[in-house]
């Protein structure tokens, strides 16, 4: 006798735009971001903060996420870092059905990526931040964060004499030009920045230790944990600035990748819809990409 291939169902996802309160409390597959919080096959504690999406709409929009196309620096490639670092964090705490679901999110982000955002993604934080700040390779400077923005930002800035200040070990190999502080140690090194870089989630009880520290002192600052200057405790220093200078700069240097980012959003669309017609095993949505 044959056996029924088993369905697949898509999970509900609940998304909201990110906030300095953007910790998401949930028992389903949790990913944060500076951009956003996102909840997936469980409602998040405060759901009513939140926009509920479900079935192919629900995929569509995670396939957005997870190509970088939902980010204001469209076609990024950081945020699928992070969607990935957050699974493997989580993992354990779901059954083959998430596991094997995740697993084609991941294999669709792939090829969408491939074959039509090969060459859009040239625009990194890492390269706007370089842009932006124009230093001189002769000013010391301070990152803020050990995942993997932070190891593009020390890649990019690799001229530079920097100093890394993490909350756990750094997930990337340290290179000679970087030495690593702990957070809590970063207000000692103030005399020592000439510019700083902060990529983590916002971080009010810190940043304000850290503002008070600096007092009137304007290095340049470039927190990638807020959008908007009055939301942070940093931000009435003089030399603040959160993503929105950096999305401005964005804009400003905007060419014709428009006609890909709209064909990968096409697909993006068409391989969610792909759901409507499909009815796929478990073994088959395992296949590695």
């Amino acid at each position: 006798m044959v056996s029924q291939p088993r369905l697949i169902t898509l999970p509900s996802v609940w998304h909201r735009a990110a906030g300095p309160d953007a910790a998401v409390e949930s028992s389903g597959f949790v990913v944060t971001t500076c951009q956003r919080g996102v909840s997936i096959g469980a409602a998040p504690r405060d759901s009513h903060r939140y926009t509920r999406h479900s079935g192919v709409a629900a995929y569509r929009l995670l396939l957005e996420i997870s190509t970088g196309l939902a980010s204001e620096l469209a076609g990024e490639t950081n945020v699928f870092g992070q969607i990935k670092r957050a699974w493997a964090e989580q993992r354990h705490r779901f059954g083959p059905d998430m596991q094997t679901w995740v697993q084609r999110w991941f294999a669709d982000t792939k090829a969408i990526r491939n074959q039509f955002l090969q060459n859009v993604g040239g625009q990194s934080y890492a390269s706007l931040c370089r842009r932006f700040l124009d230093l001189d390779p002769a000013t010391p400077l301070a990152i803020v964060g050990g995942g993997d923005l932070a190891a593009s930002m020390v890649s990019l800035f690799r001229r530079h004499s920097i100093g890394l200040f993490v909350r756990a070990e750094p997930r990337f190999e340290i290179p000679e030009n970087v030495s690593v502080g702990s957070l809590a140690a970063l207000p000692e090194h103030v005399p020592q920045i000439g510019a700083l870089i902060v990529c983590i989630p916002a971080n009010p009880e810190w940043e304000r230790t850290l503002a008070a520290a600096l007092g009137p002192q304007a290095i340049p600052i470039v927190h990638l944990g807020y959008r908007h200057n009055d939301a942070a405790p940093l931000g009435a220093l003089a030399n603040f600035h959160s993503l929105d200078a950096l999305f401005a700069l964005k804009r400003e240097q905007d060419n014709v990748r428009s006609l890909k980012l709209a064909a990968a959003k096409r697909a993006c669309a068409q391989r969610a819809a792909a759901f409507d017609d499909e009815t796929w095993e478990q073994a088959a949505a395992v296949q590695a990409r």
